[in-house]
């Protein structure tokens, strides 16, 4: 059974800064940026244990095509997965895990 999926509003900031710039590098770019999103955001509510631990209790799922990670963390009890940031993996992570916490 998928978790609720539920995406923090920097998370959505985040994920609409990286969207428009992509589509002002290439037509189209920012759409597929946002499928990737999408897609990797269905697989982590399918199955976010299948994601690394990387600061417990926030878990990372590394974009294939786009140097970006979703930082999530998952509350079983309410079966609940909230989408923290997304973050392109050459930015500061320190800048990071202050707004982890």
């Amino acid at each position: 059974m998928a978790y609720l999926l539920q995406v923090k509003l920097q998370a959505t900031l985040e994920l609409e800064e990286a969207i428009a710039w992509y589509e002002g590098q290439s037509l189209g770019l920012g759409v597929e940026f946002l499928i990737e999103f999408l897609s990797l955001s269905d697989a982590i509510a399918n199955k976010p244990s299948f994601f690394t631990m990387k600061s417990p209790p926030y878990r990372r799922a590394l974009m294939k095509k786009f140097p970006y990670a979703i930082y999530f963390a998952v509350n079983d009890q309410a079966n609940e997965v909230v989408i923290l940031s997304v973050w392109h993996v050459k930015r500061d992570p320190e800048k990071l895990q202050k707004r982890l916490k």
